[in-house]
Protein backbone atom coordinates (compact mmCIF):
# COMPACT_ATOMS: atom_id res chain seq x y z
CA UNK A 1 0.00 0.00 0.00
CA UNK A 2 2.67 2.20 1.13
CA UNK A 3 4.63 1.66 -2.73
CA UNK A 4 1.12 2.27 -3.94
CA UNK A 5 0.81 5.11 -2.54
CA UNK A 6 4.46 6.53 -2.85
CA UNK A 7 3.97 5.85 -6.49
CA UNK A 8 0.58 8.22 -7.04
CA UNK A 9 2.80 10.91 -5.10
CA UNK A 10 5.62 10.63 -7.85
CA UNK A 11 3.31 10.74 -10.45
CA UNK A 12 1.14 13.42 -9.16
CA UNK A 13 4.45 15.53 -8.76
CA UNK A 14 5.90 14.85 -12.58
CA UNK A 15 2.54 15.70 -13.37
CA UNK A 16 2.39 19.26 -11.90
CA UNK A 17 5.59 19.74 -12.94
CA UNK A 18 4.50 19.03 -16.65
CA UNK A 19 1.56 20.60 -16.32
CA UNK A 20 3.78 23.96 -15.47
CA UNK A 21 5.89 23.64 -18.42
CA UNK A 22 2.99 23.76 -20.28
CA UNK A 23 1.40 26.89 -18.40
CA UNK A 24 5.04 28.60 -18.63
CA UNK A 25 5.37 27.85 -22.14
CA UNK A 26 2.06 29.32 -23.01
CA UNK A 27 2.09 32.59 -21.26
CA UNK A 28 5.27 32.87 -22.77
CA UNK A 29 4.15 32.91 -26.45
CA UNK A 30 0.65 34.15 -25.60
CA UNK A 31 0.24 37.98 -26.42
CA UNK A 32 -2.18 38.44 -23.67
CA UNK A 33 -4.64 41.61 -24.14
CA UNK A 34 -2.94 44.55 -22.47
CA UNK A 35 -5.86 44.65 -20.01
CA UNK A 36 -4.70 41.47 -18.81
CA UNK A 37 -1.01 42.34 -18.96
CA UNK A 38 -1.19 45.23 -16.62
CA UNK A 39 -3.51 43.74 -14.29
CA UNK A 40 -0.93 40.76 -13.78
CA UNK A 41 1.70 43.29 -13.42
CA UNK A 42 0.58 45.34 -10.86
CA UNK A 43 -0.83 41.50 -8.80
CA UNK A 44 2.47 40.18 -8.86
CA UNK A 45 4.08 43.95 -7.92
CA UNK A 46 2.06 44.19 -5.41
CA UNK A 47 2.10 40.79 -4.12
CA UNK A 48 6.26 40.21 -4.58
CA UNK A 49 7.24 44.11 -3.30
CA UNK A 50 4.31 46.29 -1.66
CA UNK A 51 7.00 49.02 -1.48
CA UNK A 52 6.59 49.40 -5.81
CA UNK A 53 3.46 50.20 -5.44
CA UNK A 54 3.77 52.57 -2.82
CA UNK A 55 6.52 54.94 -3.07
CA UNK A 56 5.89 58.15 -4.95
CA UNK A 57 9.17 58.98 -6.88
CA UNK A 58 9.20 60.58 -9.72
CA UNK A 59 10.57 60.44 -12.85
CA UNK A 60 13.92 62.03 -13.50
CA UNK A 61 12.46 63.39 -17.07
CA UNK A 62 8.65 64.23 -16.91
CA UNK A 63 7.05 62.56 -19.63
CA UNK A 64 3.45 62.63 -18.81
CA UNK A 65 2.90 58.89 -19.25
CA UNK A 66 3.18 56.04 -17.11
CA UNK A 67 5.88 56.15 -14.56
CA UNK A 68 7.16 52.78 -13.90
CA UNK A 69 8.96 49.81 -15.89
CA UNK A 70 7.52 48.41 -18.65
CA UNK A 71 6.36 44.68 -18.86
CA UNK A 72 5.15 42.67 -21.95
CA UNK A 73 6.14 45.99 -24.04
CA UNK A 74 3.37 47.88 -21.72
CA UNK A 75 2.83 49.91 -18.30
CA UNK A 76 0.93 48.88 -15.55
CA UNK A 77 0.34 52.20 -14.88
CA UNK A 78 -2.16 51.92 -11.67
CA UNK A 79 1.68 52.35 -10.41
CA UNK A 80 2.74 55.13 -9.50
CA UNK A 81 6.46 53.94 -8.91
CA UNK A 82 9.95 53.24 -10.24
CA UNK A 83 11.83 56.30 -12.15
CA UNK A 84 10.88 55.09 -16.06
CA UNK A 85 13.49 52.64 -17.73
CA UNK A 86 16.37 54.69 -19.03
CA UNK A 87 15.45 53.04 -23.10
CA UNK A 88 12.01 53.97 -22.32
CA UNK A 89 12.16 57.06 -21.48
CA UNK A 90 14.97 57.86 -24.37
CA UNK A 91 12.26 56.83 -27.06
CA UNK A 92 9.77 58.50 -25.47
CA UNK A 93 12.04 61.51 -25.50
CA UNK A 94 12.48 60.86 -29.49
CA UNK A 95 8.92 60.46 -30.27
CA UNK A 96 7.80 63.96 -29.21
CA UNK A 97 10.98 65.78 -30.91
CA UNK A 98 10.11 67.59 -34.26
CA UNK A 99 12.92 68.17 -37.02
CA UNK A 100 10.43 69.61 -39.10
CA UNK A 101 12.46 72.51 -39.57
CA UNK A 102 16.08 73.89 -39.64
CA UNK A 103 16.91 74.88 -36.10
CA UNK A 104 19.14 77.71 -37.07
CA UNK A 105 20.53 78.05 -40.69
CA UNK A 106 24.03 76.27 -41.26
CA UNK A 107 26.75 78.78 -41.96
CA UNK A 108 29.60 76.51 -43.25
CA UNK A 109 28.18 73.14 -44.06
CA UNK A 110 31.47 72.11 -45.00
CA UNK A 111 32.70 73.02 -41.73
CA UNK A 112 30.04 70.74 -40.46
CA UNK A 113 30.49 67.64 -42.73
CA UNK A 114 33.95 67.67 -42.06
CA UNK A 115 33.91 68.16 -37.74
CA UNK A 116 30.43 65.31 -38.16
CA UNK A 117 32.44 62.94 -39.77
CA UNK A 118 36.05 63.42 -38.66
CA UNK A 119 37.61 63.47 -41.60
CA UNK A 120 40.49 65.35 -41.11
CA UNK A 121 41.10 63.90 -37.96
CA UNK A 122 41.50 60.33 -38.93
CA UNK A 123 44.85 59.69 -38.52
CA UNK A 124 47.38 59.49 -40.85
CA UNK A 125 45.49 62.86 -41.24
CA UNK A 126 45.49 63.64 -45.40
CA UNK A 127 47.90 66.09 -44.61
CA UNK A 128 50.21 63.33 -43.71
CA UNK A 129 50.06 61.12 -46.41
CA UNK A 130 46.72 59.44 -45.35
CA UNK A 131 45.58 55.69 -45.33
CA UNK A 132 48.52 53.35 -45.56
CA UNK A 133 47.84 51.53 -48.86
CA UNK A 134 49.01 48.05 -49.38
CA UNK A 135 48.44 44.96 -52.29
CA UNK A 136 47.45 41.93 -50.48
CA UNK A 137 47.13 39.98 -53.05
CA UNK A 138 47.35 39.37 -57.61
CA UNK A 139 45.30 37.72 -59.33
CA UNK A 140 44.01 37.52 -63.08
CA UNK A 141 40.39 38.48 -63.84
CA UNK A 142 39.11 38.38 -67.10
CA UNK A 143 40.99 40.13 -69.97
CA UNK A 144 42.83 41.89 -67.26
CA UNK A 145 43.98 41.65 -63.87
CA UNK A 146 42.76 42.27 -60.13
CA UNK A 147 44.45 43.72 -56.62
CA UNK A 148 43.29 43.27 -53.42
CA UNK A 149 43.95 46.77 -51.58
CA UNK A 150 43.93 47.43 -47.73
CA UNK A 151 43.86 50.80 -46.61
CA UNK A 152 44.92 51.10 -42.98
CA UNK A 153 44.40 53.89 -40.68
CA UNK A 154 46.05 54.12 -37.02
CA UNK A 155 43.02 56.64 -35.58
CA UNK A 156 40.56 55.04 -35.16
CA UNK A 157 42.84 51.77 -35.73
CA UNK A 158 40.50 49.93 -39.04
CA UNK A 159 41.36 48.86 -41.87
CA UNK A 160 39.47 49.29 -45.48
CA UNK A 161 39.22 46.62 -47.95
CA UNK A 162 38.55 47.65 -52.10
CA UNK A 163 39.05 45.69 -54.91
CA UNK A 164 41.12 47.29 -58.02
CA UNK A 165 40.46 45.70 -61.47
CA UNK A 166 42.30 46.53 -64.74
CA UNK A 167 42.40 45.73 -68.34
CA UNK A 168 45.22 44.60 -69.91
CA UNK A 169 44.88 47.19 -72.52
CA UNK A 170 45.11 50.15 -70.17
CA UNK A 171 41.89 52.09 -69.78
CA UNK A 172 40.87 55.74 -70.14
CA UNK A 173 38.30 55.89 -67.36
CA UNK A 174 37.92 54.59 -64.04
CA UNK A 175 34.94 53.55 -62.21
CA UNK A 176 34.63 53.55 -58.35
CA UNK A 177 32.45 52.03 -56.57
CA UNK A 178 30.86 51.46 -52.33
CA UNK A 179 28.61 48.94 -51.31
CA UNK A 180 25.14 49.08 -50.72
CA UNK A 181 23.26 47.01 -47.94
CA UNK A 182 24.08 42.94 -48.13
CA UNK A 183 26.39 43.41 -51.13
CA UNK A 184 30.10 42.96 -51.36
CA UNK A 185 32.99 43.99 -53.72
CA UNK A 186 32.73 40.17 -55.23
CA UNK A 187 29.29 40.74 -55.87
CA UNK A 188 29.52 44.52 -57.54
CA UNK A 189 32.42 42.80 -59.38
CA UNK A 190 30.70 39.63 -61.01
CA UNK A 191 33.48 37.23 -58.80
CA UNK A 192 29.76 35.27 -56.95
CA UNK A 193 26.44 35.38 -57.60
CA UNK A 194 24.81 38.32 -59.33
CA UNK A 195 22.92 40.82 -56.62
CA UNK A 196 20.64 43.72 -57.49
CA UNK A 197 23.59 45.43 -57.92
CA UNK A 198 23.89 43.87 -60.86
CA UNK A 199 27.42 42.89 -61.65
CA UNK A 200 27.85 46.47 -61.95
CA UNK A 201 31.30 46.47 -61.62
CA UNK A 202 32.23 43.43 -64.05
CA UNK A 203 29.96 44.94 -66.42
CA UNK A 204 31.78 48.35 -66.89
CA UNK A 205 35.18 46.32 -66.62
CA UNK A 206 34.00 44.29 -69.69
CA UNK A 207 33.72 47.46 -71.76
CA UNK A 208 36.80 48.67 -71.14
CA UNK A 209 36.65 50.08 -68.10
CA UNK A 210 39.03 49.97 -64.79
CA UNK A 211 37.08 49.15 -61.89
CA UNK A 212 37.77 50.49 -58.12
CA UNK A 213 35.13 48.74 -55.75
CA UNK A 214 35.52 49.08 -52.02
CA UNK A 215 34.02 46.84 -49.49
CA UNK A 216 32.48 49.39 -47.30
CA UNK A 217 30.45 48.20 -44.49
CA UNK A 218 26.86 46.71 -46.25
CA UNK A 219 25.80 44.95 -42.83
CA UNK A 220 24.46 48.13 -40.84
CA UNK A 221 24.36 46.36 -37.79
CA UNK A 222 28.01 45.72 -37.58
CA UNK A 223 28.33 49.35 -39.39
CA UNK A 224 26.72 50.46 -35.98
CA UNK A 225 28.72 48.71 -33.59
CA UNK A 226 31.99 49.86 -35.91
CA UNK A 227 30.80 53.13 -35.76
CA UNK A 228 30.91 53.49 -31.81
CA UNK A 229 34.41 52.57 -31.72
CA UNK A 230 35.63 54.66 -34.15
CA UNK A 231 33.58 57.53 -32.59
CA UNK A 232 35.62 56.79 -29.53
CA UNK A 233 38.80 57.27 -31.63
CA UNK A 234 37.76 60.38 -33.40
CA UNK A 235 36.64 59.06 -36.49
CA UNK A 236 33.07 58.19 -37.45
CA UNK A 237 32.40 55.33 -40.30
CA UNK A 238 31.48 57.73 -43.17
CA UNK A 239 34.33 59.49 -42.48
CA UNK A 240 36.36 56.57 -42.76
CA UNK A 241 34.46 55.62 -46.16
CA UNK A 242 34.64 58.74 -47.52
CA UNK A 243 38.89 59.28 -46.22
CA UNK A 244 39.56 55.39 -47.92
CA UNK A 245 38.18 56.66 -51.28
CA UNK A 246 40.03 59.79 -51.48
CA UNK A 247 43.22 58.70 -50.44
CA UNK A 248 43.29 55.93 -52.67
CA UNK A 249 42.30 58.40 -55.33
CA UNK A 250 45.26 60.29 -54.19
CA UNK A 251 48.02 57.89 -53.48
CA UNK A 252 47.41 55.21 -56.66
CA UNK A 253 47.18 59.59 -58.45
CA UNK A 254 43.99 58.23 -59.99
CA UNK A 255 42.53 61.92 -61.53
CA UNK A 256 45.79 61.74 -63.33
CA UNK A 257 45.83 58.53 -64.53
CA UNK A 258 42.51 58.35 -66.35
CA UNK A 259 40.72 60.33 -68.47
CA UNK A 260 37.39 60.31 -66.48
CA UNK A 261 36.52 59.24 -62.84
CA UNK A 262 33.45 58.12 -62.17
CA UNK A 263 31.76 57.45 -58.44
CA UNK A 264 28.94 55.29 -58.12
CA UNK A 265 26.79 54.29 -54.44
CA UNK A 266 23.48 52.71 -54.40
CA UNK A 267 21.07 53.18 -51.62
CA UNK A 268 23.47 53.39 -48.77
CA UNK A 269 25.79 53.44 -50.78
CA UNK A 270 24.46 56.59 -52.35
CA UNK A 271 25.06 58.56 -48.93
CA UNK A 272 28.63 57.16 -48.56
CA UNK A 273 28.73 59.32 -51.96
CA UNK A 274 26.94 61.74 -51.45
CA UNK A 275 29.70 62.94 -48.39
CA UNK A 276 32.46 61.87 -50.54
CA UNK A 277 31.63 64.17 -53.26
CA UNK A 278 31.44 67.53 -50.77
CA UNK A 279 34.81 66.06 -48.97
CA UNK A 280 37.28 65.65 -51.85
CA UNK A 281 37.14 66.57 -55.73
CA UNK A 282 38.45 64.57 -58.50
CA UNK A 283 34.86 62.93 -60.27
CA UNK A 284 33.75 63.22 -63.23
CA UNK A 285 30.09 62.51 -62.29
CA UNK A 286 28.75 60.98 -58.73
CA UNK A 287 26.00 58.55 -58.58
CA UNK A 288 23.83 58.90 -56.03
CA UNK A 289 21.19 56.13 -56.48
CA UNK A 290 18.07 56.13 -55.08
CA UNK A 291 18.36 57.92 -51.63
CA UNK A 292 17.81 61.43 -52.36
CA UNK A 293 16.13 63.59 -49.66
CA UNK A 294 16.04 66.82 -49.58
CA UNK A 295 15.22 67.65 -45.76
CA UNK A 296 17.42 64.01 -44.89
CA UNK A 297 18.55 65.11 -41.28
CA UNK A 298 16.03 67.90 -41.34
CA UNK A 299 13.02 66.13 -41.97
CA UNK A 300 10.20 64.89 -39.37
CA UNK A 301 10.87 61.14 -41.32
CA UNK A 302 14.95 61.16 -39.44
CA UNK A 303 13.41 61.36 -36.25
CA UNK A 304 10.57 58.63 -36.51
CA UNK A 305 11.35 56.27 -33.68
CA UNK A 306 11.44 53.26 -36.15
CA UNK A 307 14.36 54.60 -38.10
CA UNK A 308 16.04 55.71 -34.53
CA UNK A 309 16.50 52.45 -33.19
CA UNK A 310 17.39 50.41 -36.02
CA UNK A 311 21.45 49.71 -35.81
CA UNK A 312 20.97 48.88 -40.13
CA UNK A 313 21.00 53.32 -39.85
CA UNK A 314 22.96 54.04 -36.84
CA UNK A 315 26.29 55.21 -38.41
CA UNK A 316 23.76 57.79 -39.83
CA UNK A 317 23.12 59.57 -36.89
CA UNK A 318 25.83 59.34 -34.54
CA UNK A 319 28.17 61.60 -35.35
CA UNK A 320 31.44 63.63 -33.87
CA UNK A 321 29.20 66.57 -34.29
CA UNK A 322 25.29 66.23 -34.12
CA UNK A 323 23.17 66.91 -37.73
CA UNK A 324 19.87 66.13 -36.96
CA UNK A 325 17.68 69.71 -37.57
CA UNK A 326 20.61 71.45 -39.02
CA UNK A 327 21.90 69.67 -42.48
CA UNK A 328 19.81 69.21 -44.77
CA UNK A 329 20.02 67.00 -48.43
CA UNK A 330 20.14 70.30 -49.98
CA UNK A 331 23.10 71.68 -47.83
CA UNK A 332 24.90 68.28 -49.53
CA UNK A 333 24.33 69.16 -52.92
CA UNK A 334 25.61 72.89 -52.42
CA UNK A 335 28.94 71.81 -51.64
CA UNK A 336 29.34 69.18 -53.44
CA UNK A 337 32.91 69.44 -55.23
CA UNK A 338 32.27 67.36 -58.47
CA UNK A 339 29.26 66.89 -61.04
CA UNK A 340 26.22 65.06 -59.23
CA UNK A 341 23.68 62.79 -60.53
CA UNK A 342 20.83 61.54 -58.49
CA UNK A 343 18.53 58.66 -59.78
CA UNK A 344 14.87 59.58 -58.75
CA UNK A 345 11.67 58.67 -59.52
CA UNK A 346 9.23 61.08 -61.74
CA UNK A 347 6.55 61.68 -59.02
CA UNK A 348 8.62 61.41 -56.50
CA UNK A 349 8.46 63.32 -53.07
CA UNK A 350 11.32 65.57 -53.96
CA UNK A 351 9.22 67.52 -56.13
CA UNK A 352 7.03 69.12 -53.01
CA UNK A 353 10.11 69.94 -51.21
CA UNK A 354 9.71 73.47 -50.15
CA UNK A 355 13.96 73.49 -48.98
CA UNK A 356 14.79 71.90 -53.01
CA UNK A 357 12.65 74.75 -54.55
CA UNK A 358 14.04 77.43 -52.35
CA UNK A 359 17.60 76.15 -53.39
CA UNK A 360 17.30 75.23 -56.57
CA UNK A 361 15.55 76.58 -60.35
CA UNK A 362 14.79 73.42 -62.50
CA UNK A 363 15.30 73.14 -65.97
CA UNK A 364 14.03 70.32 -68.29
CA UNK A 365 16.99 68.10 -69.72
CA UNK A 366 20.44 67.15 -68.56
CA UNK A 367 23.22 68.31 -70.27
CA UNK A 368 27.30 67.49 -70.24
CA UNK A 369 27.54 71.29 -68.06
CA UNK A 370 25.35 70.27 -65.42
CA UNK A 371 26.52 70.46 -61.94
CA UNK A 372 23.64 68.77 -60.60
CA UNK A 373 20.97 66.53 -62.01
CA UNK A 374 18.13 64.51 -61.41
CA UNK A 375 18.28 61.24 -63.59
CA UNK A 376 14.72 60.10 -63.90
CA UNK A 377 14.54 56.23 -63.25
CA UNK A 378 12.94 53.90 -65.77
CA UNK A 379 11.68 51.51 -63.54
CA UNK A 380 10.55 51.02 -59.63
CA UNK A 381 12.98 48.69 -59.43
CA UNK A 382 15.86 49.50 -56.81
CA UNK A 383 19.24 48.68 -59.00
CA UNK A 384 21.61 50.42 -60.88
CA UNK A 385 20.06 51.64 -64.19
CA UNK A 386 23.16 50.71 -66.56
CA UNK A 387 21.26 51.39 -69.62
CA UNK A 388 20.89 55.12 -68.56
CA UNK A 389 24.29 55.32 -67.17
CA UNK A 390 25.74 53.92 -70.48
CA UNK A 391 23.20 56.84 -72.60
CA UNK A 392 24.74 59.20 -70.29
CA UNK A 393 28.38 58.85 -70.17
CA UNK A 394 28.07 58.48 -74.35
CA UNK A 395 27.14 62.26 -74.60
CA UNK A 396 23.47 60.81 -75.50
CA UNK A 397 21.27 63.37 -73.14
CA UNK A 398 18.23 63.68 -75.61
CA UNK A 399 17.65 60.45 -75.10
CA UNK A 400 17.53 61.18 -71.35
CA UNK A 401 14.75 62.38 -68.99
CA UNK A 402 15.55 64.38 -66.17
CA UNK A 403 15.99 68.04 -64.50
CA UNK A 404 18.70 70.26 -64.20
CA UNK A 405 18.68 71.72 -61.15
CA UNK A 406 20.57 75.77 -61.14
CA UNK A 407 21.54 77.93 -57.68
CA UNK A 408 19.04 80.65 -57.30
Amino acid sequence: MNYLKRTIICAAFIGAAALAVAAGFIVAKHDFPEGARRYAGGLLARYLDPTFIETTTPPTIGSGSCRCRRAWDSCPCESRSFQPSYDFEIWRQLEEIDFGTVINPVPDPMALLRSATGFNRIAPTPAKGGGKIKIQRRGGFGKGRLEELMISYDRPRVRVRALYAKNDRPAKDLFILTTGSWTTAEHMMGLWKEDYYRRIGGYYFDKGFDVLAFDHASNGDTESMMNVTAVVGGGQALGIWARSICDTMDALDLRKKYRRVMLYGLSRGGRVVEFTTALCPGFFFAFVGDVFDPEFYVSSNWAARRFVKETKYGAWFLHLTPFAGWLSGVDVMRIAKSPIIYTVHEDGDWASSSTLKKAFRFRDGLSAAGKRMFLFKTSIIHEPELELIDKLLAGRWSELRGLTLEAR
